[in-house]
């Protein structure tokens, strides 16, 4: 299995843990935020497997907004830690730029390799 589909099984399991813990924070906001931290440190695993080393400036533009948006995902589990409820404004924000990204992304891919 290659490199690119080991980070997409574990960003997909670690996005499922990251939402178990968001929603177990309303029944045990005790464990909640342990789950959800153990979701944040696969995704950013896979940040790190799936790093953009090409030259094309908007694509790097965009992963450094994915970038920024798992930044927000710490600042969402220490709000957890620190039972402050911002954490949901915190996860909202994170959310928001994972979607922005998710559906621009692929388009500025698919122009780049036609631009070469």
């Amino acid at each position: 299995m290659g490199k690119e589909k080991i980070a997409s099984v574990l960003f997909a399991c670690s996005a499922a843990v990251l939402l178990l813990g968001a929603i177990l924070y309303n029944f045990t906001p005790v464990v909640a935020p342990f789950v959800f931290s153990v979701g944040v440190l696969g995704i950013i695993v896979a940040r790190v497997l799936t790093a953009y080393s090409g030259n094309d400036f908007r694509m790097k533009r965009f992963y450094w907004i994915l970038y920024v948006g798992t930044m927000m995902y710490i600042v969402t589990a220490y709000f957890m830690f620190m039972h402050n409820q911002n954490w949901v404004i915190a996860l909202l924000i994170s959310a928001v730029i994972e979607l922005i990204v998710s559906l621009r992304m692929p388009k500025q891919a698919k122009h780049s390799k036609q631009s070469k």
